[in-house]
């Protein structure tokens, strides 16, 4: 538990990335919004059991009050697209450390619903030295979200394929027709004494990616690509 100062790194990494493409001055319209929240216990804290009713309105069975990422992250996207209807929507979290277990320090998971999107951050990854790797959702990743009280749970007490099953409940909150990615950087976050750039703490991992992402929406919009 020692490790969550560095569960923030999504949310730097968004601040790193307006910044960095606000200095760039490139010509495009960039939103970037963070979940801030304390996970603290209380009298007034969830437990295991109780249901809670998001801002689109489905309620959700809570599993794991340490799976509270993606219940910010979940109302943050709804509202991202109720507000400002984007066209291209990325969520960006240290949401889970099955995604470290599954692909070391050397990739971050990739999630999406558009496998155009999906190529194209692959790709920005790649050019900027933060490279991604897909992974899939839904399908038999949705077993794990079957709730008796809820329309849905938040995750499973079965640890298999955790990162697939949060991408899979973030993406109950995702329009069907939104272009959407789920990057999922938890074990990026911190010590990649690997990399030259990063000594021992955080990282800032992602704040490149995000970036590097969005300068190759411009160049593909202007190949006509996208």
């Amino acid at each position: 538990m020692s490790m969550m100062k560095f569960d923030m790194g999504g949310a730097a990494a968004v601040v790193g990335a307006i910044h960095a493409i606000s200095e760039s001055h490139m010509p495009v319209r960039v939103i970037g919004l963070c979940g801030l929240v304390e996970n603290m216990p209380s009298g007034d804290a969830l437990r295991p059991g109780d249901v809670v009713t998001m801002l689109s309105g489905k309620s959700v069975e809570i599993i794991s009050t340490d799976a509270e990422g993606r219940m910010v992250l979940a109302d943050v996207l709804h509202y991202a697209q109720q507000t400002y209807q984007p066209g291209y929507l990325i969520d960006i979290a240290t949401l889970t450390g099955g995604a470290g277990i599954a692909l070391g320090k050397g990739y971050s998971a990739l999630m999406g619903t558009d496998n155009g999107f999906n190529k194209l951050a692959r790709k920005a990854g790649l050019n900027c030295g933060e490279p991604v790797w897909p992974m899939p959702i839904g399908g038999w990743f949705e077993n794990a979200l079957e709730s008796d009280y809820a329309d849905l749970q938040h995750g499973s007490e079965d640890p298999h394929g955790s990162p697939c099953v949060a991408a899979t409940f973030l993406n109950h909150f995702v329009q069907d027709d939104q272009k959407w990615i789920h990057i999922d950087t938890a074990a990026m976050s911190h010590n990649m004494p690997h990399r030259r750039i990063y000594s021992k703490g955080a990282t800032g991992y992602g704040a490149l990616l995000l970036t590097e992402i969005c300068q190759s929406i411009i160049d593909s919009q202007e190949e006509g690509l996208l």
